[in-house]
């Protein structure tokens, strides 16, 4: 680590929580005497709350940003317009009428997109609205190589980002998306909960553990996809390890409404809500002169589930049929054919990639899919592996394949040291 992010990361144990030597328990009499603070909120009421995780899911293009960022903007404003009770987007969906910091970490949008947005959602604002965003909404502008790089399997991101949330001290966090911070596959349970277990550290380190986050997230794509957004199959429809869904209190799919433009409109749906009852589907498009996300009255959600399912080659009122669970006998018999695939590619192929080829070309569960790659990685096929460090991702191919990603791995690496040591050089103590 350099001297100065190393200095930074002394400065960062201060903020961090004393060690303890066991975790804190109550008796339950105490627990049910305790005089709490009343509980605060950001959206949909007592389910997205400050402490809490909440999963966004949708295809890419459909507008996850671009409705998170609407949100923030909305919530903060509300009090300019007098709204006791502000909402977005019907009063199912209710919104905390205290103004929010918001604070967005990712690398999908740039400075000229945001500069973009804003112009075009501030255009009818008082100034006293527009000046109510300078201390509450806080974007990454992408204005350097680092900003570029927000990936949690490096120690100085990780310090990094500590220190920007320590500075913000948001209550709420948006990442977007969550492919950028993820140390390791998103299909894989570790790499998922390891980073989880590191983005909490980061914010507790930061001193300000008390903030809602918000993680950003691709669903798969295809009609058979979106059919099953909605219902029992909704924790199938973010394209990732199910231990992210299992670790949000709160997750929220957003379904296009329109397959021939995804970004046209979304269904927001409400797949797990642990906390209530659950908010009512709603439907959604935005309104290109007033750059306002308006509700679709007359939007009938079953209609819309029951054409999808058809689409998808389903009887009405079914769920999606089930991808099949191979023995260990099938996974030994398909091998040999899953390593001639991999040597007719031009290119070695990641773990995550293979599993995911694997899963849609022989309609197999994802157990199934991992099962055979671990076992192709120990047979005798021709077929090596390659662990690459930054980002952590591990390649699958033939020897000249591999011997092609170890030469651009070695490559980024010495990049990686020259661009450290100038920054070295650079720096100044802080």
């Amino acid at each position: 680590m350099s001297q100065g992010l190393d200095t930074l990361a002394k400065e960062a144990a201060k903020y961090s929580p004393k060690f303890q030597a066991t975790y804190t328990i109550r008796n339950a009499y105490e627990i049910l005497t305790m005089d709490l603070p009343p509980r605060r909120f950001v959206w949909a009421d007592s389910e997205i709350t400050p402490g809490h995780l909440t999963e966004v899911i949708g295809p890419p293009g459909n507008g996850k940003s671009r409705l998170l960022f609407f949100v923030a903007i909305k919530q903060i404003i509300a009090v300019y317009h007098g709204e006791a009770h502000p909402y977005f987007p019907t009063a199912d969906w209710p919104l905390s009428h205290e103004p929010l910091r918001w604070l967005f970490l990712g690398t999908e949008n740039g400075i000229r997109r945001w500069q973009t947005e804003l112009r075009k959602i501030t255009a009818k604002m008082s100034s006293d609205e527009r000046r109510s965003l300078i201390d509450h909404l806080f974007l990454p502008t992408l204005e350097s190589a680092w900003d570029c790089d927000m990936n949690l399997a490096d120690e100085d991101n990780a310090e990094r980002m500590t220190a920007t949330i320590r500075e913000y001290k948001p209550d709420v966090i948006v990442f977007d998306p969550w492919g950028d911070i993820i140390a390791g596959e998103e299909i894989n349970d570790h790499d998922v909960r390891g980073t989880i277990k590191t983005l909490r550290h980061v914010i507790a380190r930061s001193g300000n553990a008390d903030v809602a986050v918000f993680i950003l997230n691709h669903s798969r794509g295809g009609v058979a996809e979106f059919a099953k957004a909605a219902g029992a199959d909704g924790m199938n429809y973010g394209r990732n390890s199910k231990a992210i869904y299992s670790v949000c209190r709160s997750v929220v799919n957003c379904r296009p409404i329109n397959l021939e433009r995804i970004g046209a409109g979304m269904e927001l749906i409400h797949a797990k809500h642990n906390d209530t009852a659950g908010l009512p589907t709603v439907a959604i498009r935005l309104n290109g002169e007033t750059m306002e996300y308006e509700p679709i009255a007359d939007w009938n959600a079953a209609e819309w589930q029951d054409e999808l399912n058809q689409l998808a080659g389903l009887r009405q009122g079914q769920t999606a049929t089930r991808a099949k669970r191979l023995t260990s006998k099938e996974i030994d018999q398909t091998l040999k054919e899953v390593a001639d695939m991999i040597a007719a590619l031009p290119n070695a192929i990641t773990r995550t990639n293979l599993v995911a080829r694997l899963m849609g070309d022989r309609k197999i569960t994802k157990d199934s899919a991992r099962q055979m790659v671990d076992a192709l990685a120990e047979a005798d096929l021709g077929i090596q592996t390659y662990v690459q460090n930054f980002p952590k991702t591990i390649y699958f191919g033939t020897a000249e394949q591999i011997k092609k990603v170890e030469e651009k791995d070695a490559i980024n690496q010495a990049a990686r040291r020259g661009r450290k040591k100038e920054v070295t050089q650079n720096e100044q103590p802080l």
